[in-house]
């Protein structure tokens, strides 16, 4: 294998796929397909036990008359919340939560929130992102609701647009509202998302892979990430063969492997 053909399986490895996820993926049985495992896309149950009420809510019960699914203990207004942990530049292409709603006179609504740390001349703020509820006049029953929020997690960034930047995190909201008890219950949150690569820079660390080379984007993330110094010389040498032992610095420095018992 020459060097330019291992470094693209590399970085089309960390990279993954830039396309959408198809529609197949908003589906139960989509988890079921062998494309949503591993480097390529991924996904990550949030089930409802991980979420937390927000202070005055009802505590959420578990039903087992649905298994799996929780809901507000007293009828009225109830709101829960969780943290995406995800990594840095994932994006976020789906997010769908089961809910149950046997209550027309209430409904879910499901909201994805970037949250805005405090800082000078910056207040703390929170920013709807995207949002769906499953109708305050029906009785869908058993529904998922789903988002395509397309969101890019990121650790600083301005996301009210306010001006300025500041440290960030994102959130799921599921706020309810029933007029009747056992009538709104809802199950957690299954994630897609995919890794990304950093964008390029608006100049080249190596002589020999300029701005307009169609590995440009993916050799800087090497370098900035410390994966790669180069060949020497301010040269990335990008046509060079590479050595079993070199590979070996790539991936291990890649995937970060520390096996120490």
């Amino acid at each position: 294998m020459n060097d330019s053909t291992l470094r693209l399986v590399i970085v089309l490895a960390l990279a993954g796929p830039t396309a959408a996820l198809p529609a197949t993926a908003q589906t139960r049985a989509g988890l079921q397909s062998p494309e949503y495992f591993g480097p390529a896309a991924s996904y990550r149950v949030l089930h409802a036990s991980s979420w937390t009420s927000q202070d005055g809510t009802p505590n959420p019960r578990y039903h087992w008359s649905t298994p799996g699914y929780v809901g507000p203990d007293s009828t009225g207004a109830a709101r829960y919340w969780v943290q995406l942990d995800l990594p840095i530049g994932a994006v976020v292409d789906s997010v769908t939560v089961p809910v149950y709603d046997n209550d027309n006179g209430g409904a879910w609504l499901l909201d994805v929130i970037g949250l805005e740390a405090a800082r000078p001349n910056a207040d703390p703020a929170e920013t709807s992102i995207t949002s769906v509820t499953s109708g305050w006049s029906l009785q869908p029953g058993l529904v998922d609701l789903t988002l395509y929020p397309h969101v890019t997690i990121r650790a600083w960034a301005d996301i009210n647009g306010d001006g300025y930047p500041t440290w960030v995190s994102y959130i799921l909201s599921l706020y309810g509202f029933q007029s009747s008890a056992d009538t709104l219950m809802y199950w957690g949150a299954i994630l897609y998302f995919r890794r990304t690569v950093a964008p390029a820079p608006a100049s080249a660390t190596f002589a020999d892979v300029p701005t307009g080379h169609w590995a440009f984007q993916f050799v800087e993330s090497l370098a900035t990430s410390t994966i790669t110094a180069g060949c020497g010389g301010g040269n990335y040498c990008p046509d060079d063969p590479v050595t079993r032992a070199q590979m070996a610095v790539y991936l291990s420095s890649a995937l970060g492997l520390y096996w120490n018992y």
